[in-house]
């Protein structure tokens, strides 16, 4: 990961020298040198990239690159800690030890001066093995040999991955029926179909069952299967394609055209015209398949090879990555994303591969279910594990043994190509990207990843480029998204917005995150069942119940920047385990116990300078150290879901704090009112302000909120009105009226309208009467609950222009009747309509809610039918009902024929 650091340093120390020049002054120089020293290696690594795996000497350059990184970091953070500490002592103390001091700034500037010698000598070694010239200068023979050696390599992977494939087809009734209609019937123009997910899926084998479809066969006069690599050579792939097609006489001058000439582009042009003229020749449709694109550079070169004859030729695309298939798209479809087999097909593939057509004993079912089940729905990983155990002895004892670790197995040197095929996807991420998909190594299989979670992660350890204006948190999210396109990620759910709420890893994948950080030092995962030394690591995540074992384990953890525990053990954190985490982790950016039962914190937690991100939700604990207010770069503090209901004074001086998660936590005024430095903050959730927290001189100070989730209970709210008045920025507003016994009361809000930035609203309380411009047109999501409304809302409501979701809680409106007007809604994706105990009638006018994807309606028991005015007004739209009258049901059921009609009557109220 010597990209990731030095990028993190070239960002890290010119910020530092300027919040810290006053700590750093004696080895300014020495610093300054480094930045520029790394500057140069940063170049280095640019040009290198793609070069390591095949050339030893290269990798080896980079690692030494990364651990003189690392060293850097770690002289300069250990000195900020002890500088700090020093100047925290009284001034007579200063006087007595100035000596100490002197002598610390020496040590450390020489540190640093030997570092800058270390990564000279690392250039100088570029031209004493010919790095330089043959490597990082680009030098043409080099070139041609690293290219020859990788097309080599593919080659033979995609041989491997044919033998494991081709024979295997199982599954794919559906997703078959589905693209073949595509690409037979439909419009007559050239059009182009894809297939994308992730490696191993099935995506090759689908397209060849495609390709080999009678009805396909039948169809197309000519049909051409292409395999693209990702060092894609234009020139062979044009050849290949027609010389299958030409004559003998006509190949051979198609040979000595190219020969003469000098020009790849030009040899590419008229291969390019060549092969246009020949297709457009055909009186019936073509199908040319592309399979495992990964540029979009691909279409770009080889797009105008394919005239539209308007005969309904077709191409068929497969990929990785969604951004490849999007840009190929002719029309607005979006790319065929194939899903993980079932679990009947997993055991059916499996069966077909262990049996070999011969009958699976009954003993042994059970279990090669769950071992078929183990690989998680990836094809490769059932086909690569079924072809181990059908040459070994078929036996319960053997079996058991498998699994107990699935993973373990698929990552033997047997199967060693699901981790190959795995990883080809790694090797193409960006410098930016690969950082943090390693990082998804550090939660535990299975495990749903929260997406803001994960954002402030990497935020605060440094993944996230510095992009001028943009905000890093929507730089970050679009990382993920681009993590997700590229197959790699997983979608567990999304917002009501849309966008991602949280995500989840397949084990595979998992696995090479780990095996690929550990070889980089980047990550080390300590398990029950795998006691591996944490020696040099510079994150650390515990996973199972054995955090024990570790507090006592003798290894070098004083490098390491992360601490992560997913113990779940039910008891709390003795001394020991306190005093290994004060003793070791002096470096400490991120310490994350989310869910670790009862952790009871050191003092010392005040001294770990450095922390940045502090995660202790769901732990139940009740109280915080007082130190925790000197953590002066802590960024995110995160205590949601725990019994802590007051925070000390000294929060509000921590001026680096962004995000704040309480659980109806009491602010305490600060003692001086004009020492408050919370200006940074952006996320105050499960805040309470009642008489004791007043809003004047303390929150309303805090005026550049993102997003506030805030419960209060007062005689009067108008400063409240005001402070939320005066948020230009918000954009996300929860309100809650309501006192410490969960009483709800009225919330006397004030229009919103000035909040011309807010999107998502969340409103609990007896509302007034809603007037026009109550809440700002920028509203995509509201949410009104027990609002106790006696006029319909919807007229209000249908002139929001963006409002994309709505949601009418329980009593939000207490009238009879409801009309949601012509033209209105004219965003609307999603409604919503619970527990409105008094509706009997709904009308929707033509014209209202064009857009409508989804409704569901819950305990409305008075209603007594959909509105059936525009006839085209639940075509093909889900509705899901609950706790609804049967008669109710039925009619919806008999009226409305073609829509998705989902009867949850189990669902909780």
């Amino acid at each position: 990961m010597a990209d990731s650091v030095v990028t993190f340093l070239l960002q890290y120390l010119p910020r530092l020298l300027a919040d810290e020049a006053n700590l750093l002054h004696g080895v300014t120089g020495e610093v300054e040198s480094l930045r520029r020293e790394l500057n140069l290696i940063n170049i280095f690594l640019q040009n290198s990239q793609g070069k390591r795996n095949e050339h030893g000497i290269v990798k080896e350059v980079v690692r030494q690159i990364r651990d003189a990184a690392y060293e850097a970091e770690d002289v300069i953070d250990m000195f900020i800690i002890n500088a700090a500490e020093q100047r925290m002592r009284n001034r007579i103390w200063k006087l007595l030890h100035c000596f100490n001091e002197v002598n610390t700034l020496h040590v450390v500037a020489n540190k640093i001066e030997g570092i800058n010698k270390q990564i000279n000598q690392i250039f100088d070694n570029f031209n004493k093995y010919g790095i330089e010239g043959a490597e990082a200068s680009g030098d043409a023979a080099a070139e041609d040999q690293l290219s020859r050696r990788r097309q080599e390599e593919e080659d033979q992977l995609r041989r491997r991955r044919r033998e494991v494939a081709d024979d295997d087809v199982v599954g794919f009734v559906d997703d078959s029926a589905i693209l073949v209609r595509q690409l037979i019937e439909g419009s007559s123009k050239l059009d182009v179909i894809s297939i994308i997910g992730m490696g191993g899926l099935g995506k090759t084998t689908l397209a060849k069952k495609i390709y080999n479809n009678d009805r396909v066969r039948s169809h197309f006069s000519f049909r051409w299967w292409v395999n693209v690599s990702q060092d894609f050579s234009p020139i062979e792939l044009l050849l290949e394609i027609l010389q299958s097609q030409l004559s003998k006489s006509d190949r051979e001058e198609l040979t000595k055209t190219l020969e003469v000439m000098s020009k790849d582009e030009l040899k590419i042009e008229y291969l390019v015209k060549k092969l246009f003229e020949y297709l457009q020749a055909g009186e019936r449709p073509y199908l040319i398949v592309m399979d495992d694109i990964w540029e979009t550079k691909v279409w770009d070169v080889l797009r105008s090879a394919f005239p539209d004859n308007s005969n309904g030729s077709r191409i068929l695309i497969t990929s990785r990555i969604k951004d490849v298939a999007s840009h190929a798209s002719l029309t607005p479809r979006d790319p065929y994303h194939l899903p993980f087999i079932d679990k009947e097909d997993s055991w059916k593939l499996f069966r077909k591969k262990v049996f070999r057509g011969e009958e699976c004993p009954q003993e042994l079912k059970i279990m090669g279910r769950r071992i078929a089940e183990g690989c998680g729905g990836l094809p490769l990983a059932i086909v690569v594990l079924g072809g181990v155990l059908a040459n070994q002895e078929k036996t319960l004892r053997i079996w058991s043994k498998v699994i107990d670790d699935v993973n373990w197995y698929l990552n033997t040197e047997k199967t060693k190509i699901c981790k190959d095929i795995l990883a080809l996807s790694y090797t193409h991420l960006s410098r930016h990207l690969k950082p943090c998909f390693l990082y998804f190594g550090v939660f535990p299989e299975d495990f749903e990843i929260p997406m803001r979670r994960l954002v402030r992660l990497w935020i605060v350890e440094g993944f996230i480029k510095n992009t001028g204006k943009r905000r890093t948190e929507d730089v970050a999210e679009d990382y993920l998204e681009e993590l997700i396109d590229r197959s790699l990620i997983q979608v567990a759910s999304r917002r009501k917005n849309g966008r991602v709420k949280a995500c989840r890893i397949h084990d595979l994948l998992r696995d090479l995150c780990i095996s690929e950080s550990a070889e980089e030092k980047f990550l080390g995962v300590l398990t029950n069942d795998n006691l591996l030394s944490a020696n040099k690591f510079r994150r650390l995540s515990i996973q199972g119940n054995s955090f024990d074992l570790y507090t006592s384990n003798p290894s070098d953890t004083t490098c390491a920047r992360s601490l992560f525990c997913f113990d779940r053990g039910e008891r709390e954190f003795n001394q020991k385990p306190r005093k290994w985490i004060e003793e070791n982790f002096k470096l400490l950016k991120v310490l994350d116990l989310e869910r670790v039962y009862k952790p009871q914190l050191p003092e010392y937690l005040g001294k770990m300078y450095h922390l940045r991100y502090l995660g202790l939700r769901w732990t139940h604990l009740d109280t915080l150290p007082p130190s925790v207010g000197k953590l002066a770069y802590l960024e995110t503090l995160d205590v949601k879901h725990t019994y802590i209901k007051s925070l000390p004074n000294s929060i509000w001086k921590m001026k680096h704090l962004r995000h704040l998660y309480l659980n109806r936590t009491r602010l305490d005024m600060p003692v001086e009112k004009t020492s408050i430095s919370l200006t940074r903050l952006q996320t105050l959730c499960g805040i309470f302000v009642d008489k004791k927290s007043p809003v004047k001189n303390g929150l309303d100070r805090l005026i550049n909120l993102r997003k506030l989730d805030l419960t209060f209970h007062l005689g009067s709210v108008e400063e409240l009105n005001e402070w939320i008045a005066s948020l230009e920025g918000l954009e996300s507003l929860s309100l809650r009226s309501q006192d410490r016994d969960g009483r709800i009361s009225k919330l006397e809000l004030k229009p919103l309208s000035s909040l011309e930035n807010l999107t998502d609203l969340y409103l609990l309380g007896d509302l007034p009467a809603l007037q026009n411009d109550y809440f700002p047109h920028s509203i995509i999501v509201l949410t009104l609950s027990v609002s106790k409304l006696e006029n319909d809302p919807m007229p209000i409501l249908a002139k929001l222009s963006n409002l994309s979701v709505l949601e009418l809680l329980a009593d939000s409106y207490t009238g009879k009747e409801m009309v949601s007007p012509s033209g209105g809604f004219p965003k609307l994706c999603i409604l919503k309509l619970w527990m409105l105990k008094n509706l009997e009638t709904w009308t929707v006018e033509e014209g209202a809610t064009p857009d409508l994807k989804e409704l569901e309606i819950r305990s409305c028991p008075k209603l007594k039918e959909l509105p059936d005015q525009s006839s085209n007004l639940w075509a093909s739209r889900k509705i899901v009902l609950t706790a609804m009258p049967n008669e109710f049901i039925e009619n919806v059921q008999a009226k409305h024929p073609n829509s998705l009609i989902i009867n949850d009557q189990q669902a909780p109220l």
